[in-house]
């Protein structure tokens, strides 16, 4: 017999629960060919009079009506129901369902899908096993949703795996008439009262080599049992369930490990994302690409790009959904930031070339899925470090408008800070013998090959293909067009915003006491590392230094200095606080690279520290204009920078002037420059139509990455942070000790083992 012209008798029990019994018949009645198929009720002597006359106003030749004389249980209805035919297939329905579209051609569809399926069951708000979209959990209709609405998400999303499960689920069981005939029916004097009887059911039916299904393209709405109160219920579940688990304790057990395992939670995550997606049809949605992700998992979060992107995200996504693209070692972390939930997705990109690739066809692959998954009406480029420059063409070939903010100077070299292979300023030189053997000496590249004219090239036909270029400071500006001159109507000035919080610090320096003196951050060599280590080796007792952050290396080796004083990593909102806690008179920030714009020092004029820097790029600029500090040339000895602290700690008149104008210094709030960007943004986003979500094929592409739960972001960081211990100092020291012979070695271990163990106990 062929699925079209397979009958099905659809057999419901009725005791009470009038309403449900209504919603559930019309339910029925409309998505069912009702010629075709047998609609069979069995009345367990209703005490509900209303219930008599409408199952005697539903007769016709193909709804049956039975009624019992006496309450007979859930078990026996059923198997009269069984009876009622020796041919046709069954399917077992809860009154207190409701059923959708296409319901029963998909689920016998499934069922025959395979020779061994034995019965079916669909998704549903309340199914356990099958229940969406939470897993052995209570739900509701997601908000926003209909129940046909819903039905017809999960239908669309449906990968059609139908993945095998322990058992049934009795609110809605298709059942093949065939293994009616091998097991036999059930067993109604076990479990005459319900629960725990299509579980024997299906314990029997796999003994013998049948599988149960889930039907993961159909979506019944089950609002639970409302045929007998709780205590009744919970009674018989005791009761049954001593049953189930001296019969079949292996198979009670599979159960178990099913419900904990969980392993069909792909069809979970895809209705999920596409659930998530579908909300999003009427929201324009931007596109960040940058070198590093901000999320605090990853390896490198607190760069100057990252808290730029991140503070852009959290002020529009309010507005707008928010897609960031990163780097995360040979990882791709594509984030999907609404208005209150994320989506991160994780995908291979391949490890990071030395010299950099511009193209790649891989990468163009992944933009190219990105963007359709996505639909972006604006995509904006902060850094391409790692990420070739392949979504500047996909983007032009999807008619996608593209604008670019330089954050460093990777546009013009691959060395983005401008520095040179002995760590001097080359200030974008045109003497290309010096590049030359500067490339050679980074990167290995022959210095015949003209890598940086052909980087260059690459680089300024990417941002003509921009329709806005953003800069932080002037000084970038001027950098970028002395390169790039052909930019110059494109490129605009846009100062980074900060969250301002202000200190309540004094206005006059405490007297008696050392000038304190504070560095911040992640101190590298092109943050000044050098002068500032020979700083505090060469410093009188009358400055004592602080460190907020880290230093590149060797710090271990300042600490045993009575004037420093490491206070350690911190958190970006924490350094108002601190800044005030150890009463820092002044904050030195003495990069050797023409900063584009310089986070920490918003940071110390917020917070009313006045600071000291080297004069060039936005450190130069942004000093000078806001009068908070003083400036020491970027050739400055440790010797010459002393000095000029030296002056700067005498002259109180001086100081007052400056810690008064950092006090007063006009910032730009994080909140006004999302303003000022959605400005810019508008022109470009009023003309885009906000797009359908994904299809099938990019939502299964899509699922691949899906990292609901953080754990590929969260094996990054662990990878990462494993390394760094590995090159530490300390870990090095005690691996050498390690393999050290010292005497009285084993019996230090064997002591250290014996204290171990006396903890824990």
């Amino acid at each position: 017999m062929g699925q079209s012209e397979r009958k099905v008798d659809i057999i419901i029990p009725v005791y009470n629960a009038f309403e449900d019994l209504k919603a559930c018949t019309e339910s029925v009645k409309k998505w069912t060919n009702l010629e075709k198929h047998r609609l069979i009720f069995i009345d367990d002597n209703s005490t509900d009079e209303r219930i008599g006359g409408y199952l005697e106003s539903l007769k016709q030749e193909h709804i049956l009506v039975l009624r019992n004389r006496s309450n007979l249980g859930f078990s026996r209805n059923v198997n009269i129901g069984m009876k009622q035919s020796a041919a046709n297939d069954v399917l077992l329905l809860n009154s207190d369902t409701v059923v959708t579209k296409h319901w029963l051609e998909k689920l016998a569809a499934c069922a025959y899908s395979s020779r061994t399926t034995a019965t079916v069951t669909p998704l549903s708000n309340n199914a356990t096993l099958c229940s969406v979209p939470v897993f052995c959990r209570e739900n509701t209709i997601p908000d926003g949703y209909s129940l046909d609405g819903y039905a017809q998400l999960v239908e669309r999303c449906s990968r059609r795996i139908y993945p095998e499960i322990p058992v049934a689920n009795g609110f809605c069981m298709y059942i093949k008439r065939a293994v009616i005939r091998r097991i036999g029916m059930f067993d109604a004097e076990a479990f005459e009262k319900g629960y725990g009887e299509e579980n024997d059911f299906c314990f029997r039916a796999a003994a013998v080599g049948w599988k149960h299904v889930m039907c993961d393209d159909t979506y019944i709405f089950h609002s639970g049992t409302r045929s007998f109160d709780s205590l009744e219920k919970r009674k018989n579940m005791e009761k049954h369930e001593k049953i189930l688990e001296a019969r079949y304790p292996e198979q009670m057990q599979k159960v178990r490990v099913h419900c904990r395992d969980h392993p069909n939670a792909v069809v979970w995550e895809n209705i999920r994302l596409w659930t998530i997606l579908s909300r999003r049809r009427q929201r324009q949605v931007i596109l960040y690409l940058l070198q590093a992700d901000f999320r605090e998992e990853a390896a490198d979060h607190t760069g100057g790009t990252q808290l730029h992107v991140k503070d852009l995200t959290e002020g529009l996504r309010g507005q707008y959904d928010i897609v960031t693209v990163a780097r995360n070692g040979a990882c791709l972390n594509v984030t999907l930031y609404m208005e209150a939930k994320e989506l991160a997705f994780v995908y291979a990109a391949g490890q990071n070339t030395q010299p950099e690739q511009l193209y790649s066809e891989p990468m163009a692959m992944l933009y190219r899925r990105i963007l359709e998954a996505f639909c972006p009406c604006l995509v904006h480029i902060h850094h391409t470090k790692g990420m070739t420059l392949e979504l500047f063409y996909e983007a032009e070939k999807r008619n996608i408008p593209v604008a670019v903010t330089i954050h460093d100077y990777h546009f013009l070299c691959p060395n983005e800070k401008l520095l040179d292979h002995t760590m001097r300023s080359c200030d974008a030189c045109t003497n290309e013998a010096h590049c030359r053997i500067c490339l050679k000496k980074r990167y290995g590249i022959d210095e015949t090959v003209p890598y940086l004219s052909v980087w260059r090239e690459a680089h300024e036909k990417a941002l003509k293909k921009a329709q806005r270029i953003f800069v932080p400071s002037e000084s970038a500006r001027g950098i970028v067009l002395s390169r790039y001159g052909g930019v110059r109507d494109k490129i605009k000035v846009i100062e980074h915003g900060t969250e301002q919080v202000y200190a309540q610090r004094a206005v006059i320096k405490k007297q008696g006491r050392p000038f304190r003196v504070a560095f911040l951050g992640g101190i590298s060599t092109a943050k000044g590392y050098r002068q500032a280590v020979a700083m505090i080796r060469k410093s009188s007792r009358n400055i004592h230094w602080y460190l907020f952050g880290s230093f590149e290396c060797r710090q271990e080796l300042l600490e045993k200095r009575r004037n420093f004083t490491n206070v350690g990593i911190y958190r970006r909102e924490e350094l108002p606080r601190l800044l005030k806690t150890y009463d820092i008179d002044l904050v030195c920030i003495l990069s050797i690279w023409q900063e584009t714009f310089c986070y920490t020092l918003s940071e110390a004029a917020g917070a009313g520290v006045p600071v000291l820097v080297t004069k060039i790029g936005a450190l130069g600029e942004r000093v000078r204009r806001m009068g908070c500090g003083w400036t020491v040339p970027v050739q400055s000895s440790a010797a010459q920078i002393l000095a000029r602290i030296e002056q700067i700690r005498s002259d109180s008149m001086d100081y007052e002037k400056k810690q008064k104008n950092a006090r007063q210094a006009r910032l730009l709030s994080a909140e006004e420059m999302c303003r000022m960007y959605e400005a810019e943004y508008q022109p470009y986003l009023s003309t885009c139509q906000c797009r359908d979500i994904p299809d099938l094929q990019t939502g299964e592409w899509l699922l691949e990455g899906l990292d609901s739960t953080g754990q590929g972001i969260r094996l990054l960081e662990a990878q990462n942070r494993l390394s760094e211990i590995e090159n530490s100092y300390t870990y090095r020291l005690v691996r050498k000790i390690a393999r050290l012979k010292l005497p009285f070695k084993s019996s230090i271990k064997t002591a250290l083992r014996m204290a171990y163990r006396r903890i824990r106990k």
